[in-house]
């Protein structure tokens, strides 16, 4: 059977949900009545989220909640074209061995042609989601960061991925010339509040028109591994448990085949708000669950490299995002979100000497 997609939050009816759930593998499901509870502006950029509770019909139960997540039509960006697609084929084939907890995908179905998708998933309630605005705890960190680990130790240049073409990379999201030219536009209009708070070092370096492309090039080369490019506290949920606190992962629609210093300095340099000493102590953490793995060898040195590359590639795309005016009429606390990991990333590249990693590399 073959449902409709929604393209807005009020297609989500009950005799719908009804359709999805039983195409999804829920046979004996029938709701009765639900209510759409839409998310504030601002939890996501581009897309719709809603939390529907659902009232079923005697003895033909389902979830009582359920996270609905789709597209929204006044937010098209070519740069996630195709990521609504990804991420239910990321559900559907890799979720369930992905290495850390993800919810449950109840259904999900894309049109390439229209651009229409949706999402039913887990509502990971009780669970509380981090907030990029904010920062975390050392111990959340710890504890993203080892999740993160085991994610990359598991997939280290797996067969599965070194050959999946769905899979997202820096080399198949820009072309060079595309990169170029942004990176240079990016620069030259960056607010001055942002140009004025680079150390000479980077200015120097930011200003020039490849050494992205440079980061990106060495973050795409082996080893690699399965990356979340978006590894953000508001991609993450905490469960505080007496044994220690459990992450689930969301968010997997630009899941790609990358070095991991890219996901894990997303995380630690732009998102956490620790300060070097800890972000150093992450790290170590990181690498000895790292080792657990069938890693070859890669020793401590090569995982603080790829962080200092991942910090600089993170630096690039706050250059282009705002630069670019992309970050202009974002909701008020996606900019305020933005301006705080430029910040912190700012920070981490001087105090982990990021720039110095280029040396060899042309830029």
């Amino acid at each position: 059977m073959t449902i409709d997609i929604p393209t807005k939050l009020d297609g989500i009816t009950p005799r719908w949900l009804s359709q999805a759930f039983r195409e999804g593998g829920l046979e004996r499901v029938d709701v009765a009545d639900c209510e759409v509870r839409p998310f504030p502006d601002g939890y996501s950029a581009t897309g719709q989220l809603a939390r529907v509770s659902v009232r079923y019909r005697p003895n033909r139960n389902g979830p009582a909640t359920v996270i609905v997540k789709m597209p929204d039509p006044s937010r098209k960006r070519a740069d996630v074209r195709g990521s609504y697609q990804r991420e239910i084929r990321f559900y559907k084939e890799i979720g369930a061995d992905v290495g850390v907890r993800v919810p449950r995908l109840y259904f999900g179905d894309s049109d390439s042609d229209s651009d229409a998708a949706v999402m039913l998933l887990e509502d990971l309630a009780p669970a509380e989601p981090g907030d990029s605005t904010k920062g975390c705890s050392y111990d959340e960190a710890v504890a993203a960061i080892r999740g993160l680990a085991q994610v990359h130790a598991r997939w280290w240049e797996h067969p599965r991925i070194v050959t999946s073409d769905w899979l997202w990379t820096f080399s198949t999201n820009w072309s060079r010339e595309r990169l170029e030219r942004a990176i240079s536009e990016g620069w030259m209009m960056l607010p001055e509040d942002y140009v004025s708070s680079l150390p000479d070092s980077v200015s120097a370096m930011v200003g020039t028109s490849n050494w992205l492309q440079n980061v990106r090039d060495q973050l795409d080369s082996q080893p690699r591994t399965l990356c979340h490019p978006d590894y953000r506290l508001d991609n993450l949920f905490f469960n505080h448990d007496p044994k220690g606190i459990e992450v689930s992962v969301i968010d997997w629609g630009r899941v790609g085949r990358l070095r991991g210093g890219f996901a894990v300095a997303m995380f630690l340099a732009g998102e956490s708000g620790l300060g070097g000493d800890e972000i150093r102590s992450c790290l170590e953490e990181y690498w000895q669950v790292l080792k657990t793995g069938d890693i070859g060898d890669f020793s401590f040195r090569e995982c603080v490299r790829d962080f200092q590359l991942g910090t600089l590639a993170v630096l690039g795309q706050r250059v282009l995002i705002i630069g670019l005016g992309l970050n202009a009429n974002a909701p008020q606390r996606i900019q305020d979100m933005r301006k705080k990991s430029w910040d912190r990333v700012v920070q981490v590249v001087e105090e982990f000497a990021c720039v110095e990693v280029l040396d060899g590399i042309s830029y």
